[in-house]
C-alpha cells in the first residue's frame, strides 16, 4: 500500500478553498477583484499561522473591500462602511475556520495512529510467528523422549507459549479494531470539512459579490454627479486657462482610464492563466482524493481479510494447541501403559514408523511434482525457443521476399528508364543536346545501381545478424537443456536415495510388525495359562470355604453336646464329620490323634 501524502492543515483548507471557489466560478462572469480577493485572503491565511506561535492571532478578515479612496473626480471619498450583521458574520467565520484547523490537526494524528497501530501488528505477528516456531522444538523433544518429567516440562513451556499466542492474537484483534473506528471517525470528518468549507465559501463569495456591488454603484454616483456638474459649468464662462486646465485633467483621466483598463485586460488574462492553473489543481486534487478513497477502500478489505486470516489462524492455532493436549494426554497413558508391559513401545515404534514411511512419502510425492514441473518447464522452453526461431525464419523469408520484390521494382524501373530513354533518344534525335542527356541518363543508371548494392549489402547484413541472433538462441537452448537435464538426473537420484530409504523402513516395519505379532501370541499364550491357573484356585477357594462352614457347623453342634453330656466323644465328632461329609477330614484327624 503506498505511503499517505502528509500536509499541513493551512495547505488543505487553501486548496480546498481554492477548489470549492474556481468550481463556483468558472461558469460566471470573473470580475476584476477576484485575483486581489483570493491573493490577500491567503496573505491573511499566513500571515494568522505565522503569529499563532507569538500568541498574537489576529482575526482573519477574508473579505477586505478595495473601495475608492479617491473617486474618479472628487480629492476625498470614504469606501462604503459594512454593517453590523456582516461584521457579525465574519467573526463567525473566523471562529468556523478555527474550529476546522483544530479538526485538521486531530485527522492529522489519527492518521499517526492509525500508522502506529499497523506497526505495533506487525511487531505481535512476528511474535507469535517466533512462539509458533519455538513450539516445534519440545514438541520434537516430546517424540524424542520417554520420560514422564520432561514431558511435563515441555507441556507446560507448550502452554505458556500458546497463553501467549492467545494474548497477542487478542492484541491484534483489538488494535484492528481500533484501526477500524478512527477510520470511520476520518471519514465523519472530512465529509462534515467538506460541507463547512463549502457553505464557508458561497458565503464568502456572496459578500464580497455584495460589496463589489456597492463599490460599483458608489463609483457610478460619483460619475453622474461629476457629468451633472459639467453640464452645468458648459453654460458659463470659462477662460482659456481654466479650459486648458481642464483639458490636462480630462487627458490625464483618460490616461489613468487607458492605464487602468490595459491593467484590467492584463488582470483578466492573468486571471485566466490561474484558472487554469487552479483547474489543473483541482483535477490533481480530485485524482488525488479518488486515490485516497481507494487506498482507504483497500485498507478497508486489507483489514477485513487479516481479520478473517487471524480468526482462521487463532481456531487453527487452538485446534493446534487441543491437538497438543490430546497428545500429550495419549503420550502420558502410553508411558503408564509402557512401564507395566513392553507392548507399550513396539506400538510406538510402529506408529514412528508408520509417520516416518508417510513423510517419506510425502517427500517422494514433492519431488516427483517438482520433476514433473521441471520437464514441463523444459518443454515450454523448447517451445518458445522453437517459436522464437520460426519467428525469425519467418523474418528472414520475409526479408528475402522483400528483396526479390525490391529487386523486381527496380528491374522495373530501370526498364522503364529504359522505355524513356529510348523515347527521349527519338525525341531529341535532332536536337543539340543529346549528347548531354545520355550523360545524365548514365549517371543516373550508375547511381540507382549503387544505391542497388548498398541496399543487397544492407540486407545481407541484416541477414547475417538475424542468423547469429538465432545461433545464439539455439546455443542458449542447448545450455538450457543441459541444465534441466542436470537437474533431472539430480532429482532422479534423489528418489531413487528415498526408494531406497522407503524400502529400508518398509523392511524394518514388517520386522517389527513380525516381532509384536510374536509378542502377541506369547501374550495371549501366557493370558490363557494365567486364566486356567486362576479359575483352578478359585474352585479350591471355593471348596475350602465349603468345608470351614461345615467345620463351623459342627464346632456349633459340639458345643451343644457339650452343654447337654457335660462331655464330648470322639464317637459323636466322626458321625458328625460323615454327616457333613467330611471323610477326608475325619482320616487327617485319626492320624493327629
Amino acid at each position: 500500500m503506498d505511503k499517505i501524502r502528509e500536509k499541513s492543515p493551512t495547505e488543505i483548507i487553501l486548496e480546498r478553498k481554492l477548489l470549492t471557489a474556481s468550481k463556483e466560478s468558472i461558469d460566471e462572469e470573473i470580475p476584476n477583484t477576484k485575483y486581489n480577493f483570493f491573493k490577500e485572503k491567503a496573505k491573511e491565511i499566513i500571515d494568522f499561522h505565522l503569529n499563532e506561535d507569538n500568541g498574537s492571532r489576529k482575526t482573519l478578515n477574508y473579505i477586505e473591500t478595495q473601495g475608492l479612496k479617491r473617486s474618479m473626480f472628487k480629492e476625498e471619498e470614504e469606501p462604503p462602511k459594512l454593517s453590523s450583521s456582516s461584521q457579525r458574520h465574519l467573526k463567525n467565520k473566523n471562529i468556523q475556520i478555527n474550529e476546522l484547523f483544530q479538526n485538521e490537526i486531530s485527522g492529522q494524528s489519527d492518521f499517526l495512529k492509525i500508522k502506529d497501530l499497523m506497526t505495533k501488528q506487525n511487531i505481535s505477528l512476528e511474535n507469535a510467528i517466533e512462539s509458533i516456531k519455538k513450539i516445534k522444538k519440545p514438541l520434537t523433544a516430546i517424540r524424542s523422549s520417554n520420560s514422564k518429567d520432561y514431558t511435563n516440562d515441555q507441556a507446560s513451556e507448550i502452554e505458556e507459549i500458546a497463553l501467549y499466542l492467545s494474548k497477542e492474537i487478542e492484541k491484534t484483534a483489538s488494535s484492528f479494531r481500533e484501526v477500524l473506528r478512527l477510520i470511520e471517525q476520518l471519514s465523519k470528518i472530512s465529509a462534515l470539512e467538506k460541507a463547512d468549507i463549502k457553505r464557508a465559501m458561497k458565503e464568502d463569495m456572496e459578500a464580497a459579490k455584495n460589496k463589489a456591488k456597492i463599490k460599483y454603484e458608489n463609483q457610478l454616483k460619483a460619475i453622474i454627479e461629476h457629468n451633472k456638474e459639467l453640464s452645468s459649468n458648459k453654460r458659463r464662462s470659462i477662460s482659456e486657462d481654466d479650459h486648458n486646465e481642464k483639458i490636462a485633467q480630462l487627458q490625464s483621466s483618460l490616461k489613468k482610464l487607458t492605464e487602468s483598463y490595459n491593467e484590467s485586460i492584463e488582470n483578466s488574462k492573468r486571471k485566466n492563466i490561474e484558472t487554469n492553473k487552479l483547474q489543473n489543481k483541482i483535477i490533481s486534487l480530485n485524482e488525488e482524493i479518488e486515490h485516497l478513497h481507494a487506498d482507504i477502500e483497500n485498507f478497508q478489505a486489507i483489514i477485513k481479510s487479516q481479520q478473517s486470516v487471524d480468526s482462521s489462524q487463532s481456531a487453527n492455532l487452538r485446534a493446534e494447541i487441543n491437538y497438543m493436549r490430546d497428545m500429550l494426554n495419549k503420550s502420558k497413558k502410553e508411558l503408564e501403559i509402557s512401564r507395566k508391559t513392553d507392548t507399550g513401545k513396539l506400538a510406538k515404534l510402529e506408529v514412528m514408523k508408520e509417520r516416518e514411511i508417510e513423510r517419506l512419502k510425502s517427500e517422494a510425492k514433492i519431488l516427483e511434482n517438482q520433476l514433473q514441473d521441471a520437464l514441463n518447464h523444459m518443454r515450454k522452453g523448447d517451445e518458445l525457443a522453437r517459436a522464437e526461431i520460426q519467428d525469425l525464419h519467418r523474418e528472414v523469408r520475409r526479408l528475402e521476399e522483400e528483396n526479390k520484390l525490391n529487386s523486381q521494382r527496380y528491374k522495373e524501373d530501370i526498364e522503364n528508364l529504359h522505355r524513356e530513354l529510348q523515347e527521349k533518344d527519338k525525341q531529341l534525335h535532332f536536337e543539340r543536346e543529346k549528347l548531354i542527356t545520355e550523360i545524365d541518363i548514365k549517371e543516373e543508371l550508375k547511381r540507382i545501381h549503387l544505391e542497388l548494392e548498398e541496399k543487397d549489402k544492407q540486407l545481407y547484413l541484416d541477414r547475417e545478424r538475424l542468423m547469429e541472433e538465432i545461433d545464439a538462441k539455439e546455443e542458449l537452448r542447448h545450455k538450457q537443456k543441459n541444465e534441466w537435464g542436470e537437474i533431472c538426473d539430480n532429482l532422479i537420484l534423489e528418489i531413487k536415495t528415498l526408494k531406497e530409504q522407503l524400502n529400508g523402513a518398509c523392511e524394518d516395519n514388517r520386522k517389527l510388525i513380525e516381532e509384536s505379532a510374536r509378542d502377541r501370541q506369547n501374550r495371549i499364550q501366557d493370558e490363557t495359562k494365567i486364566k486356567s491357573q486362576k479359575e483352578k484356585l478359585r474352585d479350591k477357594l471355593r471348596e475350602q470355604d465349603m468345608e470351614l462352614r461345615k467345620f463351623w457347623e459342627v464346632v456349633k453342634e459340639l458345643q451343644q453336646i457339650n452343654t447337654a453330656k457335660g462331655k464330648i466323644d470322639f464317637n459323636d465328632i466322626r458321625s458328625l464329620m460323615n454327616v457333613k461329609g467330611l471323610a477326608r477330614q475325619i482320616k487327617r484327624a485319626q492320624k493327629t490323634f
